[in-house]
């Protein structure tokens, strides 16, 4: 696989010390990393880009985002909603 530029996702627990300890990593395998962002951001923000066509222009869409993993559960309500057939 040939990646240069790539977005990592990391679980909210993480610590500055280890994202800039994945930065690093990026840098040594000559790797672009866009951004770090936490695991729920990440799963709304594709749950928005698949049901973009599902989501009102005036009206939030309520939902619950639920990852009960081995060691952790998360739980994310976000609201979202289409706004000029952009996610916000």
């Amino acid at each position: 696989m040939n990646c240069k530029d790539l977005v990592l996702t990391v679980p909210g627990f993480f610590s500055e010390q280890e994202r800039s300890s994945l930065l690093d990593a990026c840098k040594i395998a000559e790797i672009k990393c866009l951004k770090i962002m936490n695991e729920t951001s990440a799963t709304a923000l594709e749950y928005g880009i698949l049901r973009r066509k599902e989501l009102d222009l005036e009206k939030d869409r309520l939902v619950l985002f639920i990852d009960m993993g081995y060691s952790k559960t998360s739980i994310c309500l976000g609201a979202l909603k289409r706004k000029e057939g952009k996610i916000l």
